[in-house]
């Protein structure tokens, strides 16, 4: 073989063996194990603590909408429930929600042996198959988008004010046909004990199984839950005679308190 082939094979032969012992020597071992990144970091970034971020890491982004939530009836559901997790130190980029009547119904929709505490509704008769949205402020269920009452706007539709339309509203229709008159805070916090062993006081729920959260709700609201379970409308071994032993001035001295407590700081 000519000396200059053999020069050139050679010459080959060390750029090669060049080339290899530079790309051991300059790239990770690991890279392309799974394809064109370190395989090795598959591994690390699985062993990194998990930093989701709380639902009061979301307030300095919308400290509107925080705020709506917190002082709400839906202050214990998290924001990664419906929203999805965000890491701390990331900023959340929360789209609005329009799969609604599938993430809503996820807790609310009547199941058997959901605890009777949890508001359930058939979803049928209820509202079909329009979004919850429609009606309902998802970040406090109890008001509308313009943050009216769900449960005044449902009476007034009883009596033809067209303020409310779109579906069932989930509240109880007043058997009264004025707004129940105002009532003292201050008596119903006296009388409110026997509520607050199983609702809690003030925004914190003792229980979640107990009941629900009566700081979160509007007057008018527990005023007229409270008048169903005494005329019988709405059925609970519980409420039934403990409703039936109020007057009507104590049930709005109540509604009173509680209203005054969700709006406590």
């Amino acid at each position: 073989m000519p000396k200059h082939i053999m020069r050139l094979i050679a010459l080959l032969v060390i750029v090669g063996a060049t080339l290899v012992a530079g790309r051991y020597a300059l790239v990770v071992h690991s890279y392309y194990a799974y394809g064109a990144y370190r395989g090795d970091s598959v591994t690390e970034i699985a062993a990194l603590p998990v930093q989701v971020a709380p639902s009061s890491y979301y307030k300095s982004f919308y400290p509107a909408v925080h705020e709506k939530w917190a002082t709400g009836i839906h202050n214990v559901v998290q924001c990664t429930v419906c929203h999805g997790p965000v890491t701390v130190g990331a900023t959340p980029q929360l789209v609005k929600l329009e799969n609604t009547a599938e993430i809503c119904t996820n807790c609310h929709a009547v199941t058997a042996g959901r605890p009777t505490s949890q508001p359930q509704i058939n979803v049928a008769k209820h509202s079909g198959k329009q979004e919850c949205l429609n009606c309902h402020d998802p970040h406090s269920p109890l008001l509308t988008g313009k943050g009216k009452s769900i449960a005044a706007l449902a009476a007034a539709a009883s009596e033809g004010d067209d303020d409310f339309s779109g579906g069932s509203s989930g509240g109880t229709t007043a058997p009264a046909k004025e707004k129940l008159p105002s009532g003292n805070a201050a008596l119903g916090q006296a009388r409110a004990a026997v509520c607050t062993t199983c609702h809690g006081v003030e925004k914190i729920v003792r229980s979640v199984s107990a009941g629900p959260n009566l700081a979160g709700q509007t007057d008018d609201h527990v005023a007229l839950e409270l008048h169903a379970f005494q005329a019988g409308t709405r059925s609970s071994p519980v409420m039934e005679p403990i409703a039936k032993g109020l007057s009507a001035n104590e049930i709005n001295d109540l509604a009173a308190y509680f209203a005054n407590a969700a709006n406590k700081k």
